[in-house]
C-alpha cells in the first residue's frame, strides 16, 4: 500500500493462486502464439524491425502481467496505456502497414484522450504536484 490510501486508490500488488494461474495462462498463450506464428512473422516483419517487434511483444506481455497482479485503479490505468502503445507498435512493425499504422493510431488516440479525461475528472484534478511557473520570455533557452 502506498501512503495511507487503501486499494483501489493507493498502489497495491496482490499475489495469490488466481493471479498466478492467470499469469501462467497469459505466458502460455503468448508462447503458443510466438511458436505458431514463426513463419508468418518472418514474412510479415521486416528484418530491420524484428528486434523492435520482440521488444513490443515483451512490453505487451509484461504490462499484461502487471495488470494481473495490480489491485488498484491508477496502476491498472497506466498499464492499459502501455498495452495500447505496445499494440500500436506491433501493428506498425508489419511490412507495408501504412494504412494499418494510421488506423491503429486513429483508433487509439480518441479512447486514450477519453480515458485520461475520465481519470483526471475522477481524481478531482488533484495530482499533488507543485504549481508550474511560467518561464519568462527574456530567459535564455538551454
Amino acid at each position: 500500500m502506498l501512503r495511507h490510501f487503501p486499494a483501489p486508490w493507493g498502489n497495491e500488488i496482490r499475489v495469490g493462486y488466481l493471479e498466478a494461474f492467470m499469469a501462467l495462462f497469459f505466458c502460455v498463450i503468448m508462447l503458443l502464439c510466438m511458436i505458431g506464428g514463426a513463419k508468418e512473422r518472418e514474412n510479415q516483419i521486416e528484418e530491420t524491425k524484428q528486434n523492435l517487434y520482440y521488444v513490443m511483444v515483451n512490453l505487451l506481455l509484461s504490462s499484461l502481467l502487471a495488470l494481473v497482479y495490480t489491485n488498484d485503479l491508477f496502476t491498472a490505468y497506466v498499464f492499459v496505456e502501455i498495452n495500447t502503445i505496445s499494440a500500436c507498435g506491433l501493428i506498425s512493425s508489419k511490412r507495408r502497414s501504412y494504412k494499418a499504422a494510421a488506423a491503429a493510431s486513429r483508433g487509439t488516440a480518441a479512447p486514450s484522450i477519453a480515458r485520461e479525461t475520465a481519470f483526471s475528472a475522477s481524481s478531482g484534478g488533484n495530482c499533488r504536484c507543485e504549481r508550474l511557473r511560467p518561464i519568462p520570455a527574456s530567459s535564455p533557452r538551454p
